[in-house]
């Protein structure tokens, strides 16, 4: 952490939060740090309320779409598809 100017002693007690936006408030009320998507947390690192410390990375994960087998084939699914595969090539 000394390399990008940050003192922080790794070996303090850490909270663990089962919700990001309990780790995210509680990042902003100076308890702490969170990791979080940057699309969840940019509005906040706008308004200035999170300070954002190392550029964003890419995670490398993604989004499975699944279903019964034989279900692909129906209309409504590929409709679905087709939709959400459009959400996620607007987002990128």
């Amino acid at each position: 952490m000394d390399q990008v100017g940050i003192n922080a002693d790794c070996e303090q007690r850490s909270d663990l939060y089962s919700d990001n936006l309990l780790a995210v408030e509680a990042a902003i009320h100076s308890m702490g740090v969170a990791l979080g998507r940057l699309e969840f947390v940019k509005p906040m690192i706008d308004s200035g309320s999170l300070v954002a410390p190392f550029p964003s990375i890419s995670s490398g994960k993604g989004y499975d779409l699944v279903c019964p087998k034989g279900m692909e084939t129906r209309t409504k699914f590929q409709v679905f598809t087709e939709w959400a595969m459009g959400q996620g090539a607007a987002s990128e």
